[in-house]
């Protein structure tokens, strides 16, 4: 599992932290994502860019206390998916 933070890119750039999510592959640009809200529906995110924040293989201080690698996936809201 890759752990990534999700932030929602809304209008006039204002950012929407949504959460840390564990993926099985991290997506790409272009790639749907479909997490869940507070109304107990899901959004459906178009991905607009990936930021990776990888861990040095070897410790370089210990100003890095991460040891795993995680990613930051910027999305834009596309639809909500309510089941129906």
């Amino acid at each position: 599992m890759q752990d990534a933070w999700i932030v929602e890119i809304a209008e006039a750039d204002k950012r929407i932290g949504r959460g840390l999510f564990h993926f099985s592959q991290l997506p790409a640009c272009g790639d749907r994502v479909s997490i869940p809200n507070d109304r107990g529906t899901l959004d459906i995110l178009g991905v607009i860019q990936v930021e990776y924040a990888p861990v040095p293989a070897e410790p370089l201080s210990n100003a890095m206390p991460r040891t795993e690698p995680v990613a930051t996936i910027y999305v834009q809201w596309v639809e909500e998916d309510d089941g129906q």
